[in-house]
């Protein structure tokens, strides 16, 4: 939420004399993002005309702000440093195939191909990486260690 004041002076422009001043508009609220308020000022100018003013004020935040005071920052990526985009309240959501919001949604969600989680695990790029003792693409295949060799 943020405050702001708007003073607005009204003054008769003509060609007969100076800009003379008809009156003052002064609004001071309190707004929250994707609120909204209405003023109407009504008066009389100098020559005792009725004046009306109606003004609509909406605070929006601006491009990747988000929050009810604008200060959660995201913005979408689909690179190296993130795959997500950002819901409305500025949460990072993962794009399909990637995971852990909390990281930039780096960690790929599944292998391909396939890793035996006994054997390996997915690196952040998709890949299949062995531990130590399996081999093969999906780390699927126990390479004998030398005990096990007559």
């Amino acid at each position: 939420m943020g405050s702001f004041q708007l003073l607005i002076a009204v003054r008769d422009r003509d060609t007969f004399s100076s800009d003379d001043l008809v009156d003052r508009f002064y609004i001071d609220e309190f707004l929250s993002p994707n609120q909204e308020i209405t003023s109407t000022y009504t008066g009389q100018d100098s020559t005792h005309h009725d004046v009306n003013i109606t003004l609509t004020l909406t605070v929006v935040c601006a491009e990747n702000c988000y929050g009810i005071d604008c200060s959660v920052i995201c913005k979408a990526r689909d690179d190296f440093i993130g795959h997500y985009t950002c819901d409305e309240d500025g949460e990072k959501v993962c794009l399909e195939g990637f995971t852990n919001p909390g990281s930039n949604c780096v960690q790929i969600d599944t292998c391909k191909p396939v890793c035996n989680p006994e054997g390996g695990s997915c690196d952040t790029i998709g890949n299949c990486v062995c531990n130590i003792g399996w081999t093969e693409g999906n780390c699927d295949v126990a390479v004998c260690s030398p005990e096990c060799v007559p």
